[in-house]
């Protein structure tokens, strides 16, 4: 993405006068975000240099240069935004959020719009959402195994709290619209309160929340409860009240999806207790708590398969923790079932039951089907805790911490945490050991 010819067509409709017509920012602005969606970009930055504007798009969760605009233009290009996401214009000083919709590529995408005053002018940061029509089934954004059979239990039963949590930009509304229409029952009435709406739901009545208009995740969820609905999703619990009355509304004999901000299922529930929410009401509404991290997936079209050496074999158990004969045991049987589950193309398995043999790297010049990259989309590693006995007795003694909890659960209960997710999906070919423990705590290693 050398943006070459992109950026010569940019510099015959901007040229390199002072003054810029609208018709030409209008179009250079059309033309970024149709590449931005051309590339799978999730955002593209508009950041002011001295000499320059220098375009960034976000692809595979990687920043990469693609082009540099004369100078000048950054003044119009931020009042061509601004004036498409009804911003103030005559605002520099201060950050402003705004959104507008448009059509590229035969999709419509909503762009989030945030402007923020840094050192040279204003930096724009746009964030592409497709709208989807209908979402994706579980199993096909990386959950398999025990962690797809304990969310497919817990969303069969009619009441109960399902947490999903996740970084910005990694995911979760994926999976929690999945998971709402993995219910698919007319007969239902579900009901959602979203940061905003990116999926579209079959059967549900979605609300989007509007701050300016004082429609917040706290008012839109009193509201919605009183529409009777069976089903309720919670975009975002981010503080007590939110917190309170969806768990109150879970123990009352409704199904509560909610998302929140944590970087484990661990630390999730361990977040609800920090909130002073009282910890038997956890214990008894919560049903199970899916964590997820996107990362880079391999080009299956250039990929590599390598056997590993002695000494990078003993990396890799330093890395991941792996110390002792069983722990080599549970990994050859994951990958084992793994395979059987069609998790990886390549029918090759990498493991015996007492070593790692090989492992997957990206091809150093990539291909044409990776933009010479190595990595062409991305994958989900995740993690999903059920509230068992083990869990439930873990979070009532206050000395728990998120990775005495995880201990525990692994030893009674074959939680299969992040780490050994990744390293699972590492084996059969989808991602890199380093993208895994790029994105993996290291005290939540497996």
């Amino acid at each position: 993405m050398d943006g070459n010819g992109k950026d010569s067509l940019i510099g015959r409709l901007l040229g390199n006068a002072d003054k810029f017509s609208s018709e030409h920012v209008a179009e250079t602005v059309q033309l970024l975000l149709e590449h931005g969606v051309k590339w799978q970009a999730s955002d593209i930055h508009i950041e002011p240099h001295d000499s320059y504007v220098l375009v960034r798009y976000r692809v595979d969760g990687r920043l990469r240069g693609a082009h540099k605009v004369p100078r000048g233009a950054l003044e119009p290009l931020v009042h061509q935004i601004k004036e498409q996401s009804h911003l103030d214009i005559h605002n520099t000083s201060t950050p402003q959020q705004g959104r507008f919709s448009i059509a590229a590529s035969k999709q419509d995408i909503t762009v989030n719009v945030s402007i923020m005053p840094v050192y040279g002018g204003e930096k724009i940061v746009l964030h592409l959402t497709a709208q989807v029509v209908e979402p994706r089934p579980l199993r096909d954004l990386g959950f398999w195994g025990a962690s797809l059979h304990a969310i497919q239990t817990a969303l069969a039963r009619n009441h109960g709290m399902i947490i999903v949590t996740a970084p910005k930009h990694h995911g979760r509304p994926t999976t929690e619209a999945s998971m709402l229409a993995a219910l698919n029952d007319p007969g239902l009435n579900i009901a959602t309160i979203e940061e905003s709406v990116e999926y579209r739901i079959p059967h549900a009545n979605q609300t989007a929340v509007n701050h300016r208009a004082g429609l917040t995740m706290l008012s839109g969820l009193r509201a919605a409860l009183q529409q009777d609905p069976n089903v309720l999703l919670v975009g975002s619990i981010a503080n007590h009240d939110v917190a309170d009355l969806a768990i109150e509304t879970a123990l009352s004999g409704h199904m509560v999806v909610s998302g929140m901000h944590s970087d484990s299922a661990a630390n999730a529930l361990l977040h609800l207790r920090a909130m002073n929410i009282p910890i038997y009401l956890i214990a008894s509404s919560v049903r199970v708590v899916a964590a997820q991290r996107l990362v880079r997936k391999l080009c299956e079209d250039c990929r590599e398969r390598y056997e590993l050496s002695s000494e990078q074999l003993h990396v890799l158990e330093r890395m991941f923790g792996i110390d002792s004969p069983s722990a080599y045991h549970r990994i050859h049987q994951l990958e084992t079932q793994a395979a059987g589950l069609g998790i990886g193309t390549d029918p090759r398995q990498n493991t015996t039951r007492n070593r790692i043999t090989h492992l997957w790297r990206p091809h150093r010049e990539g291909c044409e089907s990776c933009d010479h990259t190595g990595y062409s989309g991305r994958v989900a590693l995740t993690e999903v805790l059920p509230l068992t006995d083990t869990v439930q007795k873990a979070i009532l003694n206050p000395d728990t911490t998120a990775a005495s909890l995880q201990t525990d659960a692994i030893k009674h209960d074959n939680f299969v945490p992040l780490a050994l997710d990744g390293l699972v999906k590492a084996l059969r070919g989808l991602v890199t050991v380093k993208e895994v423990l790029h994105v993996v705590d290291r005290s939540l290693r497996y």
